[in-house]
């Protein structure tokens, strides 16, 4: 819906300049049909990321087979005591602050550090 904003003769007729009455310059329609395709590139990186990801899952990944129970054994979720700390901690945390906090804030006294490129990385493959 929003590409009938790029057409030309449909751009140039709806904006007018608030006091002059002058319309939009070339230049700047231009330079506003370029703005639209900015970070094309990284975002279609991120969807075959996301595709790639998908693939793999539905194709050699079994649900509930083996590497489950050893994915559960390394994250700790067999560790009643730390997951009701870590329910209790995002609680009032992540859940409580609302807006009153930055997210770096939330983050920092959530997880108890700055948030981590490293981790990030780790995260996002």
């Amino acid at each position: 819906m929003e590409n009938w904003c790029y057409h030309r003769e449909t751009l140039i007729s709806i904006t007018k300049h608030y006091e002059s009455g002058e319309t939009l310059p070339e230049i700047m329609y231009e330079k506003l049909v370029e703005a639209r395709t900015f970070g094309a590139g990284t975002q279609f990186l991120m969807k075959l990321g996301v595709s790639s990801l998908d693939l793999e899952l539905h194709t050699n990944y079994v649900p509930g087979g083996s590497e489950t129970v050893i994915d559960l054994e390394h994250t700790g979720f067999d560790n009643e005591k730390a997951i009701e700390e870590t329910e209790q901690r995002f609680r009032e945390t992540i859940l409580g602050f609302g807006g009153g906090k930055t997210a770096s804030q939330v983050y920092l006294e959530f997880r108890g550090r700055e948030p981590s490129l490293e981790a990030l990385i780790r995260h996002n493959g």
